[in-house]
């Protein structure tokens, strides 16, 4: 299925926050990643729907 949603991506850019949500994902993956490069180095964003 594919479709095209009215969305907003917005950086999340506070460190802390950055930390919590990739360190929840680094827990679920297998295999070892270094954490806090990955913190420092990958990009995250938040995708709101903007459905009505």
């Amino acid at each position: 299925m594919r479709a095209d949603l009215p969305a907003r991506a917005t950086p999340i850019l506070d460190k802390a926050r950055r930390r919590a949500i990739i360190a929840t994902i680094h827990r679920k993956l297998a295999g070892h990643r270094d954490l806090a490069a990955w913190v420092e180095g990958s990009p995250l964003v938040a995708v709101e729907l903007l459905i009505e």
